[in-house]
């Protein structure tokens, strides 16, 4: 999925990490780029719930949290970022 998501084939990625994600919700890899493609296909919303699960999975991930941020301004939410 990651080779996908970095050759710029995020529908081809995205289906892969849904299908990551089918057998284990919690993957915090599948979330956090998941995430990512929906960002980058400007569907914010969905990008938020992924990184935010993501988040919840990893505090720590000072990339994700990043991330999220990122999608809580295209999505116009910033205050929230």
């Amino acid at each position: 999925a990651l080779t996908l998501h970095k050759a710029g084939r995020l529908d081809d990625a995205a289906t892969l990490y849904k299908a990551l994600l089918k057998k284990d919700p919690r993957d915090f890899d599948a979330n956090h780029y998941l995430g990512m493609v929906l960002v980058q296909q400007q569907n914010h919303e969905q990008a938020i719930f992924r990184l935010q699960t993501a988040t919840r999975i990893n505090a720590q991930s000072a990339l994700a949290q990043s991330n999220l941020g990122v999608a809580l301004m295209g999505a116009g939410r910033v205050e929230e970022a």
